[in-house]
């Protein structure tokens, strides 16, 4: 969850998940260092409520202490459905990783040599797939492209290279929607 920084934030796109999927939530997730360390706790029993299972990751700690902030987002928590991996990357990939074991195909949303078009016809054909998106400005690092099935994009008119990831994202669910509505 990117640009969720607040428990109110993390509420609010926990909540809409939940009208939009059928099934689990499961969530790579953590807190900037330097910020209000009295929500952490906060938002993360928010999310251990709301998913499935969880991965606290580091994100951005700035020059705090990546153990002190997961200390301050585990405090208190009673539920077990969470695992800790420090380093982002991997704990991005173990994400992936749990989606692909669960019989997921993954999609990156990002501008590369070789993404298919959000209508590719075998990319609309898949029964369960799960679309990552990356933050705003730098996108999907290449790690996480690579170890997606899929690299995908929004085709655009000439000279426009990119959407931000709230319209990229209300795109993609749409078309992608429309193949699983037969167009209704």
């Amino acid at each position: 969850i990117d640009y969720a920084h607040t428990p109110d934030a993390i509420e609010k796109v926990m909540t809409a998940l939940k009208d939009l999927i059928k099934g689990d939530t499961y969530v790579v997730f953590g807190c900037t260092g330097e910020r209000d360390r009295l929500k952490r706790p906060i938002m993360t029993e928010y999310i251990s409520h709301h998913s499935k299972y969880f991965i606290i990751t580091n994100d951005d700690p700035h020059f705090e202490d990546p153990a002190q902030i997961v200390e301050d987002m585990t405090k208190d928590l009673e539920e077990t459905n969470y695992e800790v991996c420090l380093d982002r990357e991997e704990a991005i990939i173990k994400g992936i990783q749990l989606l692909k074991e669960m019989g997921f195909q993954t999609a990156a949303m990002a501008l590369t040599d070789d993404s298919v078009s959000i209508d590719d016809k075998n990319l609309m054909a898949e029964e369960k797939l799960a679309i990552v998106l990356g933050t705003e400005g730098e996108g999907l690092a290449k790690h996480t492209i690579a170890a997606c099935d899929y690299t995908v994009k929004i085709p655009m008119m000439h000279g426009v290279d990119s959407l931000n990831v709230a319209a990229a994202s209300a795109v993609a669910f749409w078309q992608l929607g429309m193949a699983k509505t037969d167009g209704c």
